[in-house]
């Protein structure tokens, strides 16, 4: 009953009218799920410092998934904001992972400690590593990330006290960084320096690729064209490795749309990233996950607030429930539903990225967020067919804004309810949060066979289906473990 009254008092009204929780009764798991990419700083920090104070050690874990960027969310304006936050709070543990960043991180995160006690230990770092780089072939991406003395024709005053505390002069910096730059091969010194014969296209970073690509049609139109071309006959190689499902998608959505609602669109769509370039970044995304025989089965939000925030949440919905579905070697092999106002079972069919996206039924989008409906048709179907049929596993990629359940709980309570009033063993629930500026959570601490995560990669995925103690907690747990070693 305590329990019960305590969760009465937590939930409140989503956007949609129905109810979600304000908190999951433990601090670090609301820090892993609620620290999303737009929201309010003073609420990052809030998240943070509650964590903190249950538990820091599993508070500085977190922090370091949230910076982590091939294993972790990579989330970088999250991370510089709680960084710097705790340079302030916790100079121990703020320099334990200071030391982190260049790891699982970029070098220019470390600028993070400008102003604060640790811009000493910052400096050594900086000193230490522009010296080893000059005397080796193999150099680190720290000149890359360094502030140049001059940025939009405009005197950089940070890159002037690097150069001030380095005890070196402002010339003597640009020419280290330029030396440095020259060794590494840097896409972007060249496109400054107009030097586009020096590019070499098949080593351009993805992320690079994907934000220059109209750039290099621009100004190196024939050769960026001869190695377009020498990619799609199979004969050079194109890098995806760091690009992100959800960047590939948001394109291919703008060549294929045909839904009639208000998209918002942010300005980075424009790049004009031809259909065959995009199935080739598709197909080179690196593959995470390792659910083989199971029958996990992705349920994808394509309401109309998806569509808001650039198209964010829309473009990862889609683009998860595309990579896992491709992926999933059970039952539900290139197979998703989507729910707005109806649920429908999606069959992917087609050879590249735009054939299966075109082979979807785009007629219920843009509506409602009913996941109930969603979770009827499952059930109903799980009522008539053999457990070995039924998924075992269900990943709800969404905002979380559903609509109102019957029965006016939080929907998760709801479908509880129905699957043991039917005498039918519930499937794991995965609640996948692709809202950049989430506000609530769909389950607590103390709701068991679930688990909650939030973010727009698929790297933090890896390995969730296979933990055994699947609770909302100990899945963060075991998320966070890879993270402790770097301060016990």
């Amino acid at each position: 009953m305590f329990k019960e009254l305590l969760e009465q008092q937590s939930t409140k009204e989503n956007s949609k009218g129905g109810l979600y929780y304000s908190t999951s009764y433990d601090y670090n798991l609301d820090l892993f799920t609620l620290a999303t990419r737009y929201k309010d700083e003073a609420e990052l920090i809030n998240l943070f410092d509650n964590a903190y104070n249950e538990n820091p050690k599993i508070a500085i874990a977190n922090l370091l998934h949230i910076l982590d960027i091939r294993g972790g969310k990579g989330e970088r304006r999250v991370f510089k904001i709680l960084f710097n936050h705790l340079c302030k709070k916790d100079i121990d543990y703020a320099k334990k992972v200071l030391y982190v960043i260049p790891e699982l991180g970029r070098y220019d995160y470390i600028l993070q400690t400008a102003n604060t006690a640790l811009w000493s230990c910052t400096i050594e770092i900086i000193k230490s590593q522009l010296k080893a780089d000059l005397n080796s072939d193999s150099i680190s991406l720290l000149a890359k990330w360094l502030p140049s003395v001059r940025t939009h024709n405009k005197n950089n005053p940070l890159a002037n006290k690097i150069a001030k505390d380095l005890n070196i002069s402002i010339k003597e910096y640009r020419q280290t960084l330029s030396k440095l730059r020259n060794k590494i091969d840097i896409v972007e010194h060249h496109i400054s320096n107009k030097e586009y014969d020096n590019i070499k296209y098949e080593a351009v970073p993805s992320v690079a690729m994907y934000y220059y690509y109209n750039l290099f049609l621009e100004y190196d139109k024939d050769r960026f064209n001869a190695y377009i071309k020498s990619v799609k006959d199979g004969k050079n190689k194109i890098n995806a490795s760091v690009l992100e499902p959800y960047q590939i998608i948001k394109h291919a959505l703008v060549l294929n749309l045909d839904v009639d609602i208000d998209v918002d669109i942010d300005e980075n769509i424009g790049v004009d990233i031809d259909e065959d370039i995009l199935n080739t970044l598709w197909d080179n995304q690196t593959n995470v996950l390792t659910n083989e025989g199971k029958n996990a089965l992705v349920i994808a939000d394509t309401s109309g607030s998806m569509f808001l925030d650039g198209m964010l949440p829309i473009s990862c919905a889609l683009g998860l429930a595309i990579y896992i579905a491709e992926r999933n070697k059970g039952i539900f092999h290139n197979t998703f539903i989507n729910f707005s106002n109806e649920p429908t079972f999606q069959k992917l069919t087609g050879n590249n990225l735009i054939e299966k996206l075109n082979s979807i039924n785009f007629d219920n989008w843009g509506e409602s967020t009913n996941i109930d409906k969603a979770l009827e048709m499952i059930l109903n179907a799980s009522i008539s067919s053999p457990m070995d049929e039924c998924p075992t596993q269900l990943i709800i990629i969404s905002d979380m804004e559903f609509d109102c359940s019957i029965k006016k709980t939080p929907n998760f309570k709801h479908w509880q309810n129905k699957y043991q009033e039917n005498n039918i063993k519930m499937p794991k629930i995965i609640f996948w949060c692709v809202s950049p500026q989430q506000d609530g959570l769909p389950i607590t601490k103390n709701d068991d066979n679930c688990c909650i995560i939030s973010g727009f990669s698929p790297k933090i995925f890896k390995d969730i289906l296979e933990i055994k103690n699947f609770t909302p907690s100990n899945v963060m747990l075991e998320v966070l473990q890879k993270y402790f070693k770097y301060f016990e």
